[in-house]
């Protein structure tokens, strides 16, 4: 995430590349949508994951009991985000 909201060029050429896009516009319209929506600490949604849950529920009865909280362990980047990391990061890559 450091990198896709520092290296506009970088994450530019990766869009371009793995999405197969002749196009190089589109993949530099995509970047610049889509960077105000991407936080600086990559903490998982888990509202979305849920949202998932509830669709694989289609097909998987199981994943209807399923609550996405607890398949989410964000200990790891807590840790980083009070640690004052993520914020170092985010002023480097300024």
């Amino acid at each position: 995430m450091h990198r896709y909201r520092t290296d506009r060029e970088f994450t530019i050429n990766v869009q371009a590349e793995y999405s197969g896009l002749a196009d190089r516009t589109v993949a530099e319209e995509t970047y610049d949508l889509t960077l105000p929506g991407m936080p600086e600490a990559p903490y998982p949604v888990v509202s979305s994951l849920q949202t998932l849950l509830d669709l694989m529920a289609k097909e998987l009865p199981e994943a209807r009991k399923a609550e996405a909280r607890n398949f989410v362990d964000d200990r790891f980047i807590r840790e980083l985000d009070e640690s004052g990391f993520i914020d170092l990061l985010a002023i480097r890559g300024r």
